[in-house]
């Protein structure tokens, strides 16, 4: 049950750590827009490499956008493939629970005159006198 809560948390944290990797994405971009804007013809004139380092500087910073773009969905997915396992597993371990707690009423309810049959907690009993 421990693993299935801490599942749902962690899907929950990367449900919430994915959009921020699509803002910075967004960011991002508009700061390779304006580099671009930097490198044209009125900042750097005729001289060619100011515009080629500008441009490179700009297709580098679209390449990490789209980087946090991907991470960003893939944190999307993962936290819901999370989701699901973290569901199951709590759910699957409930029953278990369930049984443990039916079986120890019905240790707790045995009475054998003065001696009293009762759980211990583990896989057995103690017999009370």
């Amino acid at each position: 049950m421990t693993l299935g809560v801490g599942a749902i948390g962690g899907a929950v944290a990367m449900f919430i750590l994915g959009p921020k990797q699509t803002e910075k994405a967004k960011e991002w971009d508009a700061a390779a827009d304006t580099v671009a804007a930097m490198g044209n013809t009125t900042t750097c004139g005729d001289d060619t490499s100011c515009y080629d380092y500008y441009s490179g500087q700009a297709a580098a910073l679209r390449e990490d956008a789209d980087k946090f773009e991907r991470r960003g969905k893939l944190m999307l997915y993962g936290g819901i493939y999370v989701v699901i396992i973290g569901l199951l597993l709590t759910t699957y371990s409930i029953i278990p629970l369930r049984n443990a707690i039916k079986s120890k009423r019905q240790l707790d309810g045995i009475n054998l005159g003065k001696t009293r049959l009762k759980w211990n907690g583990g896989a057995g009993v103690t017999l009370r006198f």
